[in-house]
């Protein structure tokens, strides 16, 4: 088969053998994977070279390992799948959190493709059963490859608590913020997206959601729930009204925020990781979200480098098919 790698930076696609589901673990095979700007980011500040890379794709179950074909197991052979980025350890803490729900708070726990456990750019790859979710053949490549963002998207609408009295605003550019201020109008008609790239703004024009450039607005601290990317959670907490609320999701680079804003304005400031994949994968079902206009560029797998060439030159996503 045929995987990407990347070498002293050097992004390659090279031959390898096909991968054998280890315990609890299904095969999975691609049909579309997304390259996000985290991915790339993950390259300069983890030690990437011994995995493959890439995070969020759609693909099909070819085989589970012997001691899951089982009825459960089994039934998953042949369906069209979705995964959660968690590489989670096989303790007993990391059991006792999943059977709550929070297995992705376990310690030891890596992301696929980007810290830990081989990605997705491969055409076919091993995945652990218990983070799939099945999706309907009705859902576009595109928007399905897109789940994994949208996850993270309902978990900062969800921690923002949008039915608090007040305004609401989206800050950023990326995949999980523009998925994120979709969400929100819904439930906060309000609701605005405040982004710092005019491609960005476009998509809300299009939409019909309220947006402004960064350098447009007037920085009043009157927003009850600000959802921000990291990369704008200092300029993002300029916004949060007295006694509001500051949700960081996972999209961008890390960036400091001031306390003393945190502290003077009794503020709460909240991270949120990721909701359940299987509710992601019912808004895309239903369509309640415009996810495949995201993407800013198509490739194939032998084209991966050309994927992350483009997306480094600017860009939400770019979409590599097998």
């Amino acid at each position: 088969m045929r995987r990407v790698r990347v070498h002293s930076g050097q992004v390659r696609v090279e031959s390898a053998a096909d991968p054998a589901p280890g315990p609890g673990e299904a095969l999975v095979s691609l049909e579309a994977a997304v390259l996000l700007p985290e991915d790339i980011a993950a390259m300069r500040t983890h030690d990437v070279e011994r995995i493959t890379p890439g995070a969020a794709f759609v693909g099909r179950v070819e085989a589970v390992s012997p001691e899951r074909t089982d009825a459960a197991g089994a039934a998953m052979v042949g369906r069209r799948v979705v995964a959660s980025i968690d590489c989670p350890p096989r303790t007993e803490e990391a059991r006792e959190l999943a059977a709550r729900g929070l297995g992705h708070h376990a310690g030891g726990r890596g992301e696929r493709g980007r810290t830990a456990c081989d990605g997705c750019f491969a055409e076919r790859f091993a995945v652990s059963l218990d983070a799939l979710a099945a999706i309907d053949e009705s859902v576009d490549a595109p928007s399905a490859a897109l789940a994994l963002p949208l996850g993270d998207a309902l978990a900062g609408v969800h921690r923002a608590e949008l039915s608090r009295p007040g305004f609401t605003a989206v800050v950023g550019d990326g995949a999980v913020t523009l998925l994120a201020v979709q969400l929100a109008v819904v439930r906060d008609p309000s609701a605005r997206l405040i982004f710092t790239d005019e491609r960005t703004g476009a998509h809300a024009e299009r939409w019909g959601i309220k947006h402004r450039h960064l350098e447009d607005t007037g920085r009043r601290a009157d927003q009850a729930s600000v959802i921000t990317s990291m990369e704008c959670a200092a300029a993002a907490m300029g916004f949060v009204a007295p006694r509001g609320r500051l949700v960081l999701v996972r999209e961008g680079a890390a960036t400091p925020i001031e306390t003393h804003a945190v502290l003077d304005g009794e503020a709460d400031v909240v991270g949120a990781r990721s909701a359940s994949l299987a509710e992601a994968v019912g808004v895309l079902e239903r369509g309640e979200v415009d996810a495949a206009s995201l993407i800013s560029s198509r490739h194939t797998l032998e084209g991966a480098d050309e994927a992350f060439a483009a997306l480094a030159r600017g860009g939400i996503a770019a979409l590599i098919e097998c």
